[in-house]
């Protein structure tokens, strides 16, 4: 795994990071424990119970399953053979065990990410997250640090801002490098600003990453601007719509932030944003 970001909307990142350590520790508990095979067997079924029972209201299902009810666990449920004779026995304690071994890998790797993303927000001071259509980087790619953003999304008093960009929204650049369409303006070959946007973002965007805009001319008065780019774990199977996708990512950041928006020039985006229950601007071209 590795992003954690698969938290529900009303998650508590600490609080999940203080589930996902009690979780790992009680596998090692697992470890340490008597060879009968009914032990571990017993013992592991109720790890996946208590796991499940703690991790369901903070976790999306996706990050359930991959973190705690894996494929080898339903073969194990499945398995009643306990006793049959002391062969079986031995290979369903080696399946356990690795499986344990798994889990513990996991949940390591769990934690580190976690770890990792509260690091990246501890420096910000509650900023408002405003998640980047690809359309807004058409038109502003070239002033992200200059643009009046508390104004155009109507933040009063000044916030700071945390611009965010999904790498689906890169993707959707990527595809347009080579398209004859025109761009917004009727004129502009989307190609063209599809490259320049990406060029600035090639500048701007490191993996894992806050950059500070406001060393790159931020008009006085206003407040402090940064961006990220929002990668996704392996894991995470992209949906095939690029509007839900770049939504889905911006629901996996309620959990850090008091306030996310996503901004658009687009009336179908805005909506669909607001029936899932995020705040949504829609810019007007000038």
């Amino acid at each position: 795994m590795a992003s954690m970001t698969g938290l529900r909307a009303t998650a508590s990142p600490g609080s999940v990071l203080t589930s996902l350590s009690h979780l790992r520790g009680e596998l090692e508990n697992i470890q340490s424990g008597p060879d009968q095979p009914s032990e571990w067997r017993k013992r592991y079924i109720y790890w996946t119970n208590e796991a499940s029972r703690l991790l369901r209201g903070q976790i999306r299902q996706a990050q359930l399953e991959h973190l705690v009810t894996s494929h080898r666990y339903w073969t194990l449920l499945s398995m009643d053979v306990l006793g049959v004779n002391e062969e079986t026995d031995r290979l369903l304690v080696s399946v356990i065990r690795t499986e344990v071994r798994e889990r513990i890998t996991e949940f390591d790797a769990a934690i580190k990410s976690l770890e990792q993303e509260l690091d990246l927000w501890k420096n910000l001071d509650a900023p408002v997250v405003a998640v980047l259509d690809t359309n807004v980087l058409h038109e502003h790619h070239d002033q992200l640090s200059a643009f009046p953003w508390n104004e155009r999304l109507d933040l009063h008093p000044n916030r700071d801002l945390l611009l965010v960009v999904p790498i689906a929204v890169v993707d959707e650049l990527d595809n347009q490098k080579l398209s004859n369409q025109k761009s917004a303006d009727g004129t502009t070959p989307l190609r063209t600003r599809a490259r320049a946007a990406l060029k600035t973002l090639d500048g701007l965007l490191q993996p894992d990453t806050v950059t500070n805009l406001a060393k790159r001319s931020v008009p006085d008065g206003c407040s402090a601007v940064y961006i990220r780019l929002l990668n996704n774990d392996l894991e995470h199977g992209a949906l095939d719509d690029a509007d839900s996708e770049i939504i889905d990512r911006a629901l996996t950041l309620q959990p850090f932030s008091r306030e996310v928006l996503v901004v658009t020039y687009d009336s179908a985006m805005a909506f669909r944003a607001r029936h899932f229950g995020l705040k949504a601007t829609k810019l007007r071209y000038d």
